[in-house]
């Protein structure tokens, strides 16, 4: 059984159970969340579309409101071994779907597809129970399925997607030693953060975040601490607990800081929205050599390093 998160965030897979055992009218819809890849043209596309296949608009409250739209999809295709499950979807975008704007880009959402914008993007799909029509967050939802984006055929009117699960990256042919860009761990160094503060700087979710850009301020008043552009980037940043998002962390794309107000865009979407005043801390890229992370500690005091491991994964756990 999939764990199902209700609207206020908790654990609901046994009022699901208990409901589902109740009752033989099911009221149920998919949840889409379809997010594009990193980076197009040195700009990325910071925008997640969030759609359903119900007729009105369904509002689920870690994810926020989901429009209704004309999109189908297939059942998870699975084979025996370590191969990758895959899920067919189509989608007929139309109105406002069509829009895609971002750094002086401007293309339709057909065009996006056509111009591979949306390789190395990913789609979650949701699975969402309803007690009555429209009522996403007594029961809440539980992830169906997760995947990046593969194939695609984009027509005159329709995208045909094939959505591979994350299993695949397990089957991906790469040299021995290869370090795991998205493990935070990997090498010598896991993260900086500047001299002279007892602990990494933490910062506090504020209004108009997405699921790839957290707006935030500092948490607290650390002494000394004035961050500029630039100072995060390709470094990542974790979320504390409690809350949906307690423990996930994130590689930063680009970081810019202004009048006290901080923009963290990231490379993957979030799988929840965080709330307002939701903490995390973020750390500075460091060399990925030891070397290069000794001299940068020696050579600039306002840098602290941690030591990580050299490879991923460990000798001791490589399979």
């Amino acid at each position: 059984m999939r764990t199902y998160i209700n609207g206020a965030g908790a654990d609901s897979t046994a009022a699901v159970l208990a409901y589902l055992a109740a009752n033989r009218s099911l009221k149920r819809a998919d949840l889409y969340v379809i997010s594009p890849g990193p980076n197009f043209a040195g700009c990325a596309l910071n925008k997640s579309w969030l759609l359903t296949n119900w007729p009105s608009p369904l509002t689920y409250t870690p994810l926020k409101t989901f429009s209704p739209a004309n999109i189908k999809r297939d059942g998870v295709k699975s084979k025996i071994g370590l191969e990758a499950d895959q899920l067919k979807l189509t989608w007929y975008p139309v109105g406002t779907e069509m829009q895609l704007q971002s750094g002086g880009i401007s293309l339709s959402l057909l065009q996006a597809f056509q111009g591979d914008v949306f390789d190395g993007g990913m789609i979650s799909i949701y699975r969402v129970e309803m007690p009555t029509p429209g009522d996403c967050n007594t029961l809440g939802a539980c992830l169906l399925f997760q995947g990046n984006i593969g194939d695609v055929e984009a027509g005159r009117s329709s995208i045909e997607i094939s959505v591979n699960s994350r299993v695949e990256l397990v089957n991906a042919q790469v040299p021995s030693n290869t370090v795991e860009s998205t493990n935070v761990g990997a090498q010598y160094s896991i993260g900086a953060f500047p001299a002279g503060q007892a602990t990494p700087p933490a910062f506090a979710v504020a209004a108009d975040t997405t699921l790839t850009v957290l707006q935030a301020a500092v948490y607290g008043s650390p002494s000394g601490f004035s961050p500029q552009n630039g100072d995060y980037d390709f470094g990542y940043l974790a979320f504390h607990p409690p809350g949906l998002l307690g423990g996930i962390y994130r590689d930063i794309r680009r970081s810019l800081f202004s009048s006290g107000v901080a923009e963290f865009y990231l490379y993957e979407p979030l799988p929840f929205l965080p709330a307002s005043g939701d903490l995390f801390t973020p750390l500075l890229p460091v060399p990925r050599d030891y070397a290069g992370a000794v001299a940068l500690n020696e050579s600039s005091p306002q840098w602290k390093i941690s030591p990580g491991f050299p490879y991923v994964p460990s000798p001791e756990t490589g399979i």
